[in-house]
């Protein structure tokens, strides 16, 4: 006779499933990358042009610079932090390290000196434009790592990114409100240079909560 398997058996609890604060700690800080990121993505290469009146082709060029090492730094720094050995283990040296650069090439990026010009902007910008990327991608990498290493189990990975997911999605939703705010001010130089420094400093905070609390 076949033996038969109750459906409530056949369901598998993990038994190191994540806690709600850890999959909270380590996913809704996302939102503080998302920010700036989709500020640049979005609405830089406008702020540029009409502006800091950089010519389109100029922007465009950076622009491609910039996402070419974009697509060489993702590999490379996820190599380096699996490589890494420290006592606070490998990816919280990242993902300390990665914030002040981050939040220091986003407030620079808009607010070139007013006596920048030429060669020396573009300079200006390119540099603070890779080193933002180069930031980002140094806190994003080794945190999609530490998510899946917080738990073996498949459907609790589910459950730690779609927590990252969402808070990412409500990140790209702040900065929309934040171009609106520079587009809709009288100066859109000061506006920005606002928008910079506050988000800077408050996202800092938030993105500096996993490599705290996350054990």
């Amino acid at each position: 006779m076949p033996q038969t398997t109750d459906a409530a058996e056949s369901v598998v609890e993990p038994k190191n499933r994540v806690p709600l604060r850890t999959l909270l700690i380590y996913g809704l800080p996302t939102v503080g990358s998302a920010f700036p990121l989709f500020m640049i993505q979005f609405y830089y290469m406008n702020y540029a042009t009409d502006v800091l009146l950089i010519a389109p082709a100029v922007m465009g060029t950076i622009f491609a610079v910039g996402r070419f090492w974009d697509a060489v730094s993702d590999p490379l720094i996820g190599f380096l932090s699996d490589k890494t050995s420290s006592r606070w283990g490998r990816r919280r040296p990242w993902l300390m390290l990665a914030i002040p650069l981050q939040a220091v090439c986003f407030i620079a990026i808009w607010m070139p000196p007013s006596g920048l010009d030429g060669i020396l902007i573009y300079l200006w910008i390119g540099i603070l434009l890779t080193g933002f990327y180069t930031g980002f991608t140094a806190w994003d990498i080794p945190h999609e790592a530490l998510g899946a290493e917080l738990t073996i189990d498949h459907h609790d990975r589910s459950r730690v990114f779609a927590v990252r997911h969402v808070a990412f999605m409500f990140g790209i939703f702040f900065a929309f409100g934040g171009m609106q705010y520079v587009v809709n001010a009288e100066e859109s130089r000061t506006a920005a240079a606002s928008v910079a420094w506050i988000s800077a400093v408050v996202f800092s905070l938030i993105l500096m909560v996993p490599a705290i609390w996350i054990r």
